[in-house]
This record gives structure tokens, C-alpha cells and sequence, in this order.
């Protein structure tokens, strides 16, 4: 049985509400004889309320065999200082968690972006165990943060995050990423093909048909737009999501095209930074079919998808996103349900555009998203439905976790038992 750690500050158990992915993989993975431990912050990076470290030093939970280790961590609220605090105290804190053999010894270990601590901290675990270490790139620091002009390039932190980022990618044993395009890009930046494994997001497809029911609050506002095309957004509400976008989109078609406009309704579920400041603006401009919702967990999501008329991801517009590409863990839940699927975005190379399952509209231009709401409101049922049809079939084919945690399972032996690995590498078979 191989003892694997893994270290992600915001990871969560399979089923809750926020990003599951380590928690789901995990859960498969003791299917299949591994232990598993995560190592998270327990500050509820969703609600900034909740404390699952229970106010101790680190709180140890069980999830069907997965084991969360909750490192405290101080608050914070928005992207400033007490949240470069709260990434600096989780780094430390869960090496200083590690260091007595509380948790026995791991045979490998999985550090996670975005934050580079994370990774940091597994590449200072493996050496000090001296076990092989896996680097996981879920999103690209610092160049996303220079993208999205949260960080100056040529800076101080930026060279510094830089310097991290390199040392990461060198010292790695093995690099996961999910962005489809990052793996071809490190590739070509002189990294060693079979040293990348691309592994995207997914979902369970089988608990598509088990659905729990929604909160009597979310069934409301449903109920109150019954007879409007409902367009659903589910995640994160932070900067990187650019949901004031929508809100001008609302309000363009408010102005310059009322009967479209009071077809329409728009729910936003989730949490995030910037949720109250949404709100206070839906408020301001007076959108009166735009409503808000708390997170809710993963066994009611595709009951609010079955809900929907469209499902939608939004990003801010950012070079790297499409230089990279994007997985993000909703799109996959959206698929899963056979919705036709809005994404704003300029890649070009999307599931979307490869599967006609979908529309993307440029980020950060209202008259766009409103042209595309126009098209897919006007659309004939039988080609939404066929587009929701489409991605279906494409989750099936190419985003079943249950088959992705298998990929991980082959990534691990091949780690820790190299002479033996029977691991394929797509990279080397183009």
C-alpha cells in the first residue's frame, strides 16, 4: 500500500461545495489499496467564515477513508497582505505539522499550485523523506498573476515567484498539469516530454442521476423565473471570474434590447471575494432578474443543471488563459448535464469548439455576451439539445474521473517503482 500526501491549501472532501478535485481523485484512489492524506488549510477560502481546524494548531477528519489534515491558518477577506499572510502561515505550518512522524512516512508526495507554496512545501517534504515529488500546475504563477495585473513582471515578488516556479519544475520528479495546452508549452520551454503528464478535471459521471434536492431558498428564485431562459454561473466570484461583466451584459440588453432582456434571468452560485460587490452592483443598475446563492454541495449541483436553460463559465481576460488553456472543474459538471454551455473566452481551441457542444464570446465586452444570449435564445431546441448531447459525450470520452484517478494511480507506481512503470506518456506518442 503506497502512502501518498497531498498538499493543496484549498483542498476539499469529495461532495462538498468548492474545489473537490484532490478529495475526488482521493477517494478513488484508497478504492484501489492507496492511503491517502491531504494536507488543507481549514480557513473556508469560500465563505471566509468557517474554521475547519476547529481553532487547533491542525484537525484531522476522515472521509471515506480519505484523511483531511486541516492546518489553522489566519483569515482573511480579500487579495491583500492577509491573504499572502494566510499563504505564507499554511507553508509553514504544514511543515512544521509533518516533521514528527504524526502521519507516517509518505512514499510520494503531491504538491499543487496555484499558490507556489504548496509546491514549495511537498518539494521540501519529499527531500526531507526522500521520496519522489509530484508537481501538479492547476493554474501558471506567476504569469497568470502578471496577466491579470495583480502582480508587476520584473518586480521583486515576480522574480522571486519566478525563481520558485523554476526550481519546482526542476525539481519535480513528475509534473501533472491541467490546462490542455501548459504540458506542449513546458515542452517546448525545454522541459522533458516524459517528465509532463497531462491530467485535466472531470466528474463522477454515475452521480449525474444522484441528485439531492435544492435548498427551498434557490427553488424560489427558480420558481419566480419559471418562464424565462435561465442562465446559471457556479463557482468562485473572484477577480479571475470578471462576473461584473454579466451584469454589464444584463444591463446593455436592459438598454438596447428589453424584450431579449425580460426573457432572460441569470443565477449566480457560489462565493468568493468579490460576491457582495456583485450584489450591491446588480442592485445599482437594477437588474431585477439577476439573483444570487450560496454555495451548494455536489450532490445538488446537477439538480440546479437540470434547472438550467445555459450554464456558464466566465473568465476575466487574460493572455495566459488562452496561451495555456483552462479546465475549469464546473465546465465538466456542465457537460455532464447535456446544457448548451456559454464560455468567455478568445482561445480558439476549446472542448467547446472541438465538440460543438457550447458558445464562447469574447471576455469583458457586454455587446458580445449579449449577441451570443441573442443567438442561443433564438436558437431551435433541437440544436441546443444536440449541443448538450455533444458535450455529454465528450465528458464520457475524455473527463470520468473514475478513469483519471486511474491515470494518477499509474502516474504514482511509476514514481515509486520506475523499473516497472507500464506507463504510457501521450506526449510521446505524438
Amino acid at each position: 500500500m503506497q502512502n501518498l500526501w497531498i498538499i493543496n491549501q484549498y483542498a476539499l472532501p469529495k461532495g462538498t461545495a468548492g474545489i473537490t478535485r484532490h478529495g475526488d481523485l482521493a477517494h478513488e484512489l484508497v478504492k484501489m489499496g492507496y492511503k491517502v492524506t491531504v494536507f488543507a488549510s481549514g480557513f473556508d477560502y469560500l465563505t471566509r467564515e468557517r474554521d475547519r481546524s476547529e481553532g487547533k494548531n491542525a484537525h484531522a477528519t476522515n472521509h471515506d477513508g480519505v484523511k483531511f489534515v486541516w492546518i489553522k491558518t489566519p483569515s482573511y477577506q480579500g487579495n491583500d497582505s492577509k491573504r499572502v499572510k494566510n499563504m505564507v502561515s499554511f507553508f509553514k505550518s504544514v511543515l512544521l505539522e509533518t516533521s514528527f512522524g504524526k502521519y507516517g512516512r509518505p512514499d510520494v508526495i503531491l504538491g499543487s499550485s496555484p499558490h507556489l507554496l504548496s509546491g514549495l512545501a511537498g518539494s521540501v517534504l519529499s527531500t526531507r523523506y526522500r521520496t519522489p515529488f509530484i508537481l501538479e500546475l492547476r493554474d501558471v504563477w506567476p504569469d497568470d498573476l502578471v496577466a491579470l495585473k495583480a502582480l508587476k513582471e520584473g518586480s521583486l515578488t515576480h522574480r522571486i515567484l519566478q525563481g520558485i516556479a523554476n526550481h519546482l519544475n526542476w525539481r519535480a520528479d513528475k509534473i501533472l498539469t491541467v490546462p490542455p495546452k501548459l504540458h506542449r508549452y513546458l515542452a517546448n520551454h525545454g522541459i522533458k516530454a516524459d517528465k509532463l503528464m497531462p491530467l485535466p478535471n472531470g466528474v463522477f459521471l454515475d452521480e449525474q442521476n444522484e441528485k439531492q434536492d435544492l435548498p427551498e431558498s434557490l427553488k424560489t428564485l427558480f420558481e419566480t423565473e419559471k418562464d424565462r431562459f435561465k442562465v446559471v454561473y457556479m463557482g468562485a466570484h473572484g477577480v479571475a471570474n470578471d462576473l461584473g461583466n454579466v451584469l454589464l451584459t444584463a444591463r446593455h440588453l436592459k438598454m438596447t434590447n428589453p424584450a431579449l432582456y425580460e426573457k432572460l434571468a441569470f443565477f449566480f452560485v457560489g462565493g468568493g471575494q468579490q460576491k457582495e460587490m456583485l450584489m450591491q452592483m446588480a442592485q445599482e443598475l437594477k437588474l431585477e432578474h439577476v439573483h444570487f446563492h450560496e454555495p451548494v454541495d455536489k450532490a445538488v449541483v446537477p439538480t440546479v443543471t437540470e434547472r438550467a436553460d445555459a450554464l456558464l463559465v466566465h473568465l476575466h481576460e487574460a493572455d495566459t488563459f488562452n496561451k495555456f488553456g483552462r479546465s475549469p472543474n464546473k465546465l465538466y459538471d456542465y457537460l455532464a448535464a447535456a446544457k448548451p454551455v456559454l464560455y468567455s473566452t478568445t482561445d480558439d481551441s476549446t472542448i467547446l469548439e472541438r465538440t460543438g457542444s457550447g458558445m464562447t464570446f469574447e471576455p469583458n465586452n457586454p455587446k458580445a455576451f449579449a449577441e451570443t444570449l441573442e443567438a442561443l435564445v433564438k436558437m431551435p431546441d433541437a440544436k441546443r439539445i444536440a449541443m448538450g448531447q455533444a458535450g455529454r459525450k465528450a465528458v464520457e470520452r475524455e473527463h470520468n474521473l473514475v478513469k483519471l484517478a486511474e491515470q494518477l494511480a499509474s502516474v504514482l507506481d511509476e514514481v515509486c517503482q520506475p523499473a516497472r512503470s507500464a506507463l504510457i506518456n501521450p506526449l510521446q506518442q505524438s
